[in-house]
């Protein structure tokens, strides 16, 4: 797992997860960071809030429980892989251009971390695109996707 870069999202496969991802380069291809310098918080609630955006749900920091953790560096202190549940990596995947754009202002604005931490659109933007292209990857090549959250 790559450790101190800030959360990160890959496409693995079962084996490569839950021995931890190693073999998964963080080349923006197959794994991306999204906030190297861990400048706007992308946590487990922004992660919820975007994961109800896209399926078009209210917000409910709930649908976290769908996520399934294969993979902890350290119990206490991480990073943890976690994998996403597949509706909402189907979701991101059929996000076109247009949708990416009205996404990423929804998110901004429900994001009170994104907010505070002055997080600008086109990063807002760049991450929903990250992600997308990364679920449709994941699809693709019949693999999953995997939230990498950070040692704290």
């Amino acid at each position: 797992m790559g450790r101190d870069f800030g959360p990160q999202f890959m496409v693995a496969d079962e084996c490569e997860a839950t021995s931890g991802a190693d073999s998964v380069p963080l080349d923006g291809v197959r794994r991306a960071g999204v906030d190297p310098e861990g400048l706007y918080g992308v946590g487990p609630e922004c992660l919820a809030q975007l994961h109800c955006l896209v399926l078009g749900l209210e917000y409910d920091i709930n649908v976290l429980d769908g996520y399934e953790e294969v993979y902890a560096w350290d119990e206490m202190h991480g990073p943890w892989l976690i994998r996403l549940p597949n509706e909402f990596v189907d979701g991101l995947a059929a996000l076109d251009t247009q949708k990416i754009l009205l996404l990423a202002q929804q998110w901004l604005k429900a994001s009170y971390g994104f907010r505070l931490n002055e997080a600008p659109q086109s990063w807002v933007e760049k991450t929903v695109a990250k992600l997308a292209q990364l679920a449709r990857q994941a699809i693709q090549h019949n693999k999953r996707m995997y939230w990498e959250a950070p040692s704290c």
